[in-house]
């Protein structure tokens, strides 16, 4: 039985629900009216899924599937949209067109705002590996889809590779000049690609840096050494290699004189990529100062154990970006402060920085989480083992629930089953990785539920019918992506 029908009565932690699917024949077939331009269909993705496509050319299909494929073992659905829905649907093998299965259309109590209706075809039951496609009266036929083993830990691990891959290992080795000074220059080599003209930029680096020492703090178990790059068989987890390796740049983006942390490694506006003589450093900014300062904060907590030469560089350099904030804070967002005083002060214990969160949470401890510092930061002073109040948990605990309830209201009250349909893909996976950090927090099966419903709506179980895991190719989403796709492929309801 699949655990939507085990919990039943509880209120479902599904992101999303997306409007696609395949069309069959002009002549049998309803689609909806609304126009795309049509993906070609006819790439490999990730996990080199087929590519027939049965969808009417220049319409948003009305059957849809993930193209990624389904885990054996776990909830399986296609979500359907049109202005009629089928009752009965089956699925066939799609090399010889054998039912192997076939049920109800579940239809849902909620209207898009196109006024199309929406339904649901739950095929849990369906385990045997092999490739499929769904066909119901009035809609025809689904993409082409996979039921197959090791899923999420063929994701995960390509997108591992997809991260080391983006390593710059042999460009930006010559020093590059400043922006504000074009007669001084600093070593930009290393760190990660965080575009695909090259350029590097800290804040990407730094969210994925954080994001990468969170999930292993909590679930360390989830992550080997054994992925095969160059550093895997030195007794630290290869992804914290891969962070480290990110550090070691990072620090090289500090002014040592100001505390203050330059922007990026970056073309001029309208510049030409091919061409290194327009790369320059981007000035110093409040902004990647306080998320290098907060970043270097929990990296030297995480890398006590693994390397104390790099947690000591990183401790050192997050206090000379604390005193470059410090020295602006009239200037300086008040949520970028608490979250990196409340890593500063987990990390060190000193009352500097404890008096920053203590006066930011008697404001704000009762109010809505409204950017992802504040959240970050609020998840910081939930789990750290220094003096805290019980008080301000609390309110933190409270809001942090608060804001799971909302994210499951404005889901189910959807067609689409998603909080909102204008969220970017990698927000979407970034939901999915906060229902694993929260999961930790307060455990609920319907925070799983949520991760693995984000993941069907990027593989393909949206609205174009496109598999958006195989463009994914910066820093922070494939750090969520590896994340949530571990521990997926290591939970124990497998």
């Amino acid at each position: 039985m699949s655990r939507r029908k085990i919990l039943a009565n509880f209120i479902l932690l599904s992101l999303f629900t997306v409007i696609i699917g395949g069309c069959g024949k002009a002549g049998d077939t309803e689609a909806n009216i609304n126009i795309f331009t049509k993906d070609s269909g006819n790439r490999s993705t990730m996990l080199d899924e087929p590519s027939v496509d049965y969808e009417l050319p220049g319409v948003y299909p009305s059957i849809a599937v993930d193209l990624l494929g389904y885990e054996v073992g776990r909830d399986k659905e296609a979500v359907l949209s049109a202005s009629r829905l089928p009752a009965f649907y089956e699925i066939k093998d799609a090399a010889t067109g054998k039912v192997v299965y076939q049920g109800s259309v579940k239809k849902k109590d909620i209207e898009s705002k196109d006024g199309l209706s929406s339904g649901v075809i739950d095929f849990s039951g369906l385990n045997t590996v092999g490739t499929y496609y769904i066909e119901t009266e009035i809609l025809g036929r689904s993409k082409v889809f996979k039921v197959r083993e090791n899923l999420y830990e063929d994701l995960y691990k390509a997108s591992f590779i997809k991260l080391h891959d983006l390593r710059c290992e042999n460009c930006h080795m010559s020093s590059v000049a400043l922006e504000s000074d074009a007669s001084k220059t600093i070593n930009a080599g290393g760190g990660w690609h965080t575009s695909d003209k090259g350029e590097k930029d800290v804040v990407e680096g730094c969210l994925a840096v954080m994001d990468i020492c969170t999930i292993y703090e909590f679930y360390p178990k989830l992550f080997t050494d054994d992925y095969g790059i160059e550093e895997s068989g030195n007794r630290v987890p290869d992804i914290l290699d891969e962070a480290a390796y990110e550090i070691e740049w990072l620090l090289l983006m500090q002014n040592k004189e100001t505390g203050g942390v330059y922007a990026s490694v970056s073309y001029a506006a309208g510049a030409q990529a091919q061409s290194g003589d327009n790369l320059a450093v981007r000035s110093e900014t409040t902004r990647s100062t306080a998320y290098f300062c907060a970043c270097m904060a929990k990296a030297s907590f995480t890398f006590k154990r693994f390397d104390a030469d790099l947690s000591s560089k990183a401790m050192q350099a997050s206090v000379l970006a604390w005193k470059c904030l410090e020295a602006n804070k009239n200037i300086v967002d008040s949520g970028q402060m608490f979250r990196a005083a409340t890593e500063l002060y987990r990390l060190t214990g000193q009352e500097t920085y404890k008096s920053v969160v203590t006066d930011f949470l008697k404001v704000n401890s009762s109010k809505p989480y409204d950017s992802r510092p504040v959240l970050d930061g609020a998840i910081t002073y939930l789990s750290t083992a220094r003096s805290t109040d019980v008080g301000y948990c609390t309110a933190l605990m409270d809001n942090l629930m608060k804001r799971e309830e909302s994210k499951v209201a404005l889901a189910n009250g959807s067609s689409f089953e998603i909080e909102s349909v204008d969220a970017d893909i990698s927000e979407i996976i970034r939901t999915a990785y906060e229902y694993a950090i929260v999961d930790y927090i307060n455990s609920s099966i319907e925070y799983v539920n949520g991760e693995e419903d984000c993941f069907h709506y990027v593989g393909g179980r949206n609205a174009t019918g496109t598999n958006y895991f195989d463009s994914i190719n910066t820093p922070n989403s494939l750090v969520n992506i590896i994340a949530v796709g571990a521990r997926l492929a290591s939970s124990a309801d497998k």
